[in-house]
């Protein structure tokens, strides 16, 4: 562990591995490293410290959003509607342009934009939370069988 690097770590999140001092961060913080400017977004569903951070044009969406899906919600701690919450309301309402980083490359392609991904993924054409977790429970039906 470098103790030159700070690490973040939603307010009240469980996850606690390190020797190293944490920072707490919260829905709306604005984190400056160096000359930048990230802004932290809350988006639980996929776990309830899920966090997306937004950096001029760009997304770090981690496990919330990935390039043809969303996050999945199988997990202790994971909630469909809560998701669909985070992604319909937060990540899919800033403008369309911005590009979308996944916390993992499990897409077409490493990395898209909002409008591109709502093309490509039926899980961000749902009509309302309802047709969401419908979708969702489909998605995960043809996982199994």
């Amino acid at each position: 562990e470098n103790p030159e690097i700070d690490i973040y770590l939603f307010e009240g999140s469980s996850y606690r591995r390190f020797n190293h001092k944490t920072i707490s961060i919260s829905d709306g913080d604005v984190i400056t490293l160096d000359q930048s400017q990230v802004k932290v977004l809350h988006t639980p569903g996929h776990y309830p410290d899920s966090c997306c951070f937004l950096l001029d044009d760009s997304l770090f969406t981690g496990d919330t959003v990935f390039i043809g899906r969303t996050g999945r919600t199988i997990s202790a701690g994971s909630n469909v509607r809560t998701l669909y919450h985070s992604v319909y309301e937060k990540v899919l309402t800033l403008p369309q342009d911005i590009t979308l980083f996944p916390g993992h490359d499990y897409g077409s392609k490493p990395y898209c934009s909002i409008e591109e991904n709502i093309k490509i993924s039926p899980l961000l054409q749902a009509e309302d939370e309802d047709d969401f977790v419908f979708r969702m429970e489909e998605y995960e039906r043809r996982r199994i069988s």
